[in-house]
């Protein structure tokens, strides 16, 4: 690391806010029902010290010769490079060299923007009475947007290897993207045994969860979860579910660098 130009570090500034408003209630004796406004918005940015464009020094870094005078010069005595003087690496702390690197120096910025808002509407309570209780039900919607937007100077822009002109750790491509997600549940909760020999309690769980993506597509996850409980002191469970994961934003809006460095759209961001 080229420590004469000061040690690595980042500073941040980041701007969180959330808002959640809502109703709950009753119906009836059992029922439970409330309804709920959700917005989120993130910002950050952030620069980046101690780093150097390795793209400005490869002359400084290339051949060099002594000339007539003396002097150090790049390039070769048959094509010297004008107001170039080679940079010694080994030596960083030397006045030229440090001359040369904050000729060169990147402070490469970065901001994100994140935005999500949605509402839920819930609701739970007993369904009807089998001989060890109270069967119950939860079901319910929901709907989110999410948002991000995340930019990169063009110094730390990377290609499609992942490299940029900077070190490899602080390149960074940008995002810019959105979808929306619309959901509905069901749960249904069975105690089955109660207070017998070898059960005080034996329950089952049904749930499945629709989700609909407005960017691939819909997915039906289910569960089944079995409780039992042969003494006081000792609670047996196992469940069987159905898992997927979604892509994030990031996932499928992340742009890439081309060798020339113009941006290329992966995907469409709208």
């Amino acid at each position: 690391r080229f420590t004469s130009l000061g040690q690595r570090r980042s500073l941040y500034k980041t701007t969180s806010d959330q808002l959640v408003t809502g109703l709950e209630g009753f119906l009836g004796d059992s029922w439970k029902w409330d309804f709920s406004l959700n917005y989120g918005h993130y910002a950050q940015s952030n620069t980046s010290y101690g780093y150097v464009d390795y793209a400005g020094l490869a002359n400084a870094l290339g051949p060099s010769f002594i000339d007539a005078n003396g002097v150090a010069t790049c390039g070769t005595a048959a094509a010297p490079i004008a107001d170039c003087t080679p940079l010694n690496i080994f030596n960083i702390d030397d006045p030229q060299s440090v001359a040369t690197l904050s000729a060169f120096e990147a402070r490469p910025t970065y901001s994100t923007l994140y935005v999500q808002k949605g509402f839920e509407a819930n609701a739970s309570g007993e369904v009807f009475n089998l001989p060890a209780g109270a069967a119950q039900l939860a079901f319910g919607a929901q709907w989110r947007k999410q948002y991000q937007r995340s930019e990169v100077d063009y110094i730390a822009l990377a290609d499609a290897s992942g490299q940029c002109t900077i070190a490899q750790e602080a390149c960074s491509s940008p995002v810019s993207g959105q979808f929306d997600v619309s959901e509905l549940y069901g749960e249904l909760f069975l105690p089955i045994l109660k207070d017998m020999p070898g059960a005080k309690a034996l329950n089952v769980t049904f749930g499945s969860r629709y989700s609909d993506y407005s960017n691939f597509g819909s997915n039906t996850s289910s569960k089944l979860q079995v409780e039992w409980r042969p003494l006081d002191d000792l609670l047996l469970r196992g469940t069987v579910a159905e898992v997927f994961r979604a892509p994030t934003i990031v996932d499928i809006f992340v742009r890439l660098q081309t060798a020339s460095r113009e941006v290329m759209d992966v995907l469409p961001t709208d």
